[in-house]
C-alpha cells in the first residue's frame, strides 16, 4: 500500500544577482575597498591582527575564508555585514599562529535581500626571526 506522499522530482536552483547595491567594494573606485590593514603585517611575536574592511554597512552576514598559496583553507570568520569591519587574529582555525606568507581572502557577503556578493583580496604576513644571529 502506498502513502499519499511521493517524491516525484527534486531540483536546486542557484541565482546570482549581479546588479544591485554593492557593499564590499565601491563601484566608483574598485581599488579603494576592500581594505586589509596593516598590509603587510610585520610581527615580532605570535600575537597580531589584521582588520578587513568593506565599503558599506548593510544588514546581512559576511563569511571570510582565508587561504594560503597552496589553496588550503587556513581560517574562516563569520560576522555581521552591518559592522563594516572584521578582525583576523592571524591564527589558523586550530588556533595556531600563521606563518609568514601570502594569503588570499575570499569575502562572501549575503544581504538580507538574499543577494550575494563575492570579492577576493590578498594579505601578507611577515614574521621576524626570533633569533638574533649574526653571520660572519
Amino acid at each position: 500500500m502506498r502513502n499519499s506522499f511521493e517524491k516525484i522530482a527534486s531540483k536546486t536552483v542557484t541565482v546570482f544577482v549581479t546588479d544591485g547595491e554593492k557593499v564590499l567594494c565601491n563601484p566608483d573606485d574598485t581599488s579603494a575597498f576592500p581594505k586589509v590593514y596593516p598590509n603587510p603585517v610585520v610581527l615580532e611575536t605570535d600575537e597580531g591582527e589584521q582588520k578587513i574592511e568593506w565599503f558599506k554597512a548593510y544588514p546581512g552576514e559576511i563569511r571570510i575564508k582565508i587561504y594560503n598559496v597552496n589553496g588550503e583553507l587556513v581560517n574562516e570568520i563569520k560576522g555581521d555585514l552591518g559592522n563594516k569591519c572584521i578582525t583576523w587574529n592571524l591564527k589558523t582555525k586550530n588556533g595556531e599562529s600563521v606563518s609568514s606568507g601570502l594569503y588570499l581572502i575570499v569575502m562572501q557577503a549575503k544581504k538580507i535581500t538574499g543577494e550575494m556578493e563575492i570579492k577576493i583580496t590578498k594579505s601578507s604576513v611577515i614574521r621576524k626571526s626570533k633569533t638574533n644571529e649574526t653571520i660572519n
